[in-house]
């Protein structure tokens, strides 16, 4: 067998070896950027929904303590036996029920 038959094959062969790997370290690049902005976009939508959820929560505790002192005011007055209508939270709360739910929901689920 000819010798140069077989160096231009290893020569062509060891080329599209080489060709091939710049594609593959090409693309290994690419990935690992994309890794990176994942990660990124990751991170800042995590730091998103714990903003969310410390606003909610913030609302519902001004919501409960707003209720609390209503509920108190109210065994006040029934103690000195003077209650004789719901008060004007206690309807607000009602009308905004589907708010607080879905607030509820929010913060809970």
């Amino acid at each position: 067998m000819d010798s140069n038959f077989f160096s231009g094959r290893t020569t062509s062969e060891l080329e599209a070896l080489q060709k091939e790997h710049e594609e593959k370290t090409l693309k290994i690049q690419e990935l690992k950027r994309q890794i990176e902005l994942t990660k990124h976009l990751l991170e800042e939508k995590k730091n998103k929904v714990t903003e969310e959820r410390k606003a909610v929560f913030n609302t519902l505790s001004e919501r409960y303590n707003s209720l609390r002192e209503e509920h108190n005011a109210l065994l006040a007055e029934k103690k000195r036996g003077s209650v004789s209508r719901p008060p004007i939270k206690h309807v607000y709360v009602r009308r905004n029920k589907k708010k607080t739910d879905s607030l509820l929901q929010c913060f809970c689920g």
